[in-house]
């Protein structure tokens, strides 16, 4: 697998109308990714964490260690860290620096759907088509412009399965299938094996695991062991059982037993939902794919390789189902496959068009969807879509009061607003302990108070304490006052 295309395959392609197309993709993902990169303050949670983490760790003079707020910090792998600390050095822009790896890292996907689907396919058309598709996923774009390390973990997965799919030619490209795996697991641990799960998806539709006996192989098992080794025995060497405790049963074994974050989605049902919309359309064409699967005539030689995807898909879904922690990122690694189904299916709609009006039917369909993609991608991607929108106004406040905490001197910061404090914390320089107010609370010392607008509108205090509240910022979520008792 795969057998040569019946649609228009390399050796009959218009060079000249490939390249430009390849320009118009690299053109088009680039605007998405890089356009206002630096625009946003980092957000609560995962941004404002990472940003903390690595303007800890510079504090530190620190590269084999990670810190936040002086300590040690194992959550997660070191790679895109290292990354982001070197970009850093260049722009000294921390919302530019923190953000650019994720987004190169985004574009190397789209590239690399490319290079995969022209393997499955040997068709440029559909090959530029897929990741035309992937630069129009809402999801993958949102997290593509975010401080995030789903980018590196994503392009991990398609390298490895890249790999697998070139050594059917040359065996030697074996070597990067586990080199890949060792990447993704330098960016997010255990996530990055699930380019295996798809390599071994597809040798059982081939019934063909002779790459398992390759010597390429193990000779990149051998070049990820020294990806992985150096970090993981320095930091047993430091940290011990302390270290293993926090980055590998804290952070994998209990996400997948236990809901960690409080928060995220509490059922499949929406987790499911809110994936599929930010996927939009491309996730209606998965289902669509799944009952294609039931009209073989349909798929025609394309059939195994879209059950291949398709139970690719689903296998990992299905992990991410089962695991207790929600979060709409985790499904990125099953959702930039959507982007090669949609491509093949677009294929095998076109090779059954069998009159000048089917065709143009056809282009019109096509250009529509493509376009909606885009859309979806642009509203979900810039965050006018209401589950990033109203965050992001909050965001903007709690820039601002970080921003006048930093110039302030340092008190505690009395607080009734939900715990969600990165953003301010990394804006103020982390000088500001939090306290939050959930049963009262008694003192005689100076402090800021951080609320609601609404809350301090409605008068929530005594008169004496009220007068004692000086407004620093009052926006229309959140406001900041600072306490100063009266001597009396």
């Amino acid at each position: 697998m795969p057998p040569k295309g019946p649609l228009i395959n390399a050796a009959q392609a218009n060079f000249k109308l490939v390249f430009v197309l390849l320009g118009a993709l690299l053109l088009t993902s680039s605007c998405l990714l890089f356009w206002n990169l630096q625009k946003s303050p980092f957000a609560d949670y995962d941004e404002a964490i990472y940003a903390e983490v690595l303007a800890s760790t510079v504090q530190h003079s620190s590269f084999f260690v990670l810190y936040d707020q002086g300590q040690p910090w194992f959550n997660k792998p070191p790679l895109y860290f290292w990354l982001a600390l070197g970009t850093d050095k260049v722009f000294h822009d921390p919302e530019l620096s923190y953000r650019l790896p994720a987004a190169v890292l985004g574009l190397i996907s789209i590239l690399l759907v490319t290079a995969i689907a022209f393997e499955l396919t040997a068709s440029p058309y559909v090959a530029i088509l897929a990741g035309f598709i992937l630069a129009g996923t809402g999801d993958f774009i949102e997290s593509a412009r975010q401080l995030r390390i789903e980018s590196g973990v994503m392009m991990a997965i398609l390298f490895t399965f890249y790999c697998y799919l070139r050594a059917k030619k040359d065996k030697r490209w074996l070597m990067g299938v586990l080199a890949g795996v060792a990447v993704g697991i330098m960016f997010k641990s255990i996530i990055g094996t699930l380019g295996i799960s798809t390599i071994i998806i597809f040798s059982l539709f081939d019934k063909d695991f002779s790459w398992l006996k390759s010597k390429f192989l193990w000779i990149g098992a051998a070049i990820g062991l020294l990806i992985l080794a150096p970090w993981h025995v320095y930091e047993t060497y430091l940290f011990g059982f302390i270290f293993w405790q926090d980055y590998l049963f804290h952070q994998v074994f209990q996400r997948f037993v236990s809901n960690v974050n409080g928060g995220g989605y509490q059922s499949n049902w929406v987790y499911v939902r809110d994936t599929f919309l930010f996927a939009f359309p491309w996730s209606v064409l998965f289902l669509a794919s799944i009952l294609s699967l039931f009209f073989k005539k349909f798929l025609g030689n394309r059939y195994r390789t879209v059950a291949a995807l398709v139970a690719s898909v689903c296998f990992i879904f299905l992990v991410f189902a089962v695991a207790q922690t929600k979060i709409a990122y985790y499904a990125l690694p099953g959702i930039i496959f959507f982007s090669i189904i949609s491509a093949l299916l677009f294929e095998r709609w076109y090779v059954q068009c069998r009159t000048i009006l089917h065709k143009r039917f056809f282009w019109t369909s096509l250009i529509v969807i493509v376009l909606l993609g885009f859309a979806n991608s642009i509203y979900v991607g810039f965050h006018y879509q209401s589950d990033f929108s109203s965050p992001q106004a909050v965001i903007y406040e709690e820039h601002t009061i970080g921003t006048i905490l930093s110039t302030q001197p340092s008190l505690p910061i009395a607080t009734f607003y939900d715990p969600d404090w990165d953003t301010i914390r990394y804006y103020s320089k982390d000088k500001d302990p939090f306290i939050l107010i959930q049963n009262g609370y008694s003192t005689t010392s100076p402090m800021y108070v951080l609320m609601t607008t609404a809350l301090y509108k409605s008068d929530p205090f005594s008169n004496v304490v009220m007068a004692e509240l000086k407004p620093q910022y009052a926006g229309m979520t959140l406001t900041l006052l600072r306490y100063q008792p009266s001597k009396g």
